[in-house]
């Protein structure tokens, strides 16, 4: 999708942005907005690793919606 639009143009990743690492994922594929429902976890997950610690073990993928 990123390669079809034009740069000033925002594409938002929906959908399955459980983690951090998903997100930054989605980042590098050029996706600038995201939707997320676990917001709380993925920035906990954040602050972790802007502390140093390294990520948090995020425990099994959920299922289902």
């Amino acid at each position: 999708m990123r390669s079809t639009v034009s740069p000033s143009v925002h594409v938002k990743a929906a959908g399955g942005v459980r983690t951090l690492d998903a997100l930054l994922a989605l980042n590098h594929l050029g996706a600038t907005r995201f939707g997320a429902t676990a917001t709380a976890a993925i920035l906990d997950d954040l602050a972790h690793r802007l502390n140093g610690i390294g990520p948090l073990d995020a425990g099994p993928a959920p299922t289902g919606y």
